[in-house]
């Protein structure tokens, strides 16, 4: 089949089509590596921001327990004013950890938990309140078994957070699992796809070079048996290339060569034959 195409064209199709193979090496390379980079993504946007907004809520939550404590501990009213302050500035934390969390969670757990976690955290800010208004009515019984009850409300909100921060561990886990899947099928897929186009490249480039350089052996060696006054031999010129067209040029250069020596060996044939016929007149005057 190549034969039947010109050098620059067949030399076109082969460097294209290895150019091709270099393409779509690189495209499935750059497929697996955007699958190692979702995974990463997942880690790096989702899981991890996650797990940090978790760790905050329940830093957040620890310190609004403390206040707790504090409002029954300090009944100075200037205590309790800054009490008051700090309370309000984390619960609007809270609220504002919660509510992002809420927009980025993904599975039915952490909404499950989100949604336990706020219903108690309302209940444990009614809670505190019950103990401030106790402590300002001169009540510290009351206030102190107001405290004592919040303590389970306390204890599953601290559940609630650590199953949000070990869902958030485990979505990454499984993230980097992926990842390194990924990888793993990547490597294989990469050097099965180089070994493939390895092989393709040398199978095109032994064909073509052969497309060329067969034909030009035949060709020499079909002038070295012409240099050598051998006109007997057989030229193959099949194809359309210009190794082809040489070989056509010799095949005709053969032909016309065993033509002439065929004319130029009948001419003397009649030479001889003209130049017999004039001795033997010659020889019968002289012996008369």
């Amino acid at each position: 089949m190549l034969r039947r195409m010109r050098t620059a064209a067949r030399t076109l199709l082969c460097f294209g089509l290895m150019v091709l193979l270099l393409i779509g090496l690189g495209t499935l390379c750059i497929t697996q590596m955007a699958d190692i980079r979702r995974n990463g993504q997942i880690i790096e946007l989702n899981a991890m921001p996650r797990q940090a907004l978790a760790d905050e809520l329940g830093l957040n939550l620890a310190r609004l327990r403390t206040l707790a404590l504090q409002t029954y501990a300090f009944t100075t009213e200037e205590d309790q004013d800054y009490i008051t302050t700090r309370r309000s500035e984390l619960s609007a934390a809270v609220d504002h950890n919660l509510d992002t969390y809420e927009k980025t969670a993904t599975l039915v757990e952490e909404t499950q938990a989100l949604s336990g976690l706020r219903f108690t955290y309302q209940n444990y800010l009614t809670g505190i309140e019950q103990v401030d208004a106790s402590v300002k009515n001169r009540e510290p019984e009351t206030a102190l078994a107001s405290l004592i009850a919040l303590r389970s409300l306390a204890a599953f909100m601290d559940d609630q957070t650590r199953v949000l921060a070990l869902l958030s561990k485990q979505e990454a886990g499984r993230a980097g699992e992926d990842g390194a899947a990924a990888y793993s099928r990547a490597r294989w897929i990469a050097v099965l796809a180089i070994a493939l186009a390895t092989c393709a490249c040398l199978i095109l480039a032994w064909r073509f070079s052969r497309s060329i350089l067969r034909p030009l052996q035949d060709a020499v060696e079909c002038a070295q048996r012409i240099a050598n006054d051998d006109l007997t031999g057989t030229i193959d010129s099949n194809g359309e290339d210009e190794a082809a067209h040489l070989l056509q040029a010799l095949a005709l250069m053969q032909a016309n060569l065993r033509s002439t020596l065929g004319q130029m060996q009948g001419a003397a044939h009649q030479l001889a034959r003209a130049a017999q016929g004039m001795t033997k007149p010659c020889l019968q005057a002289r012996k008369a």
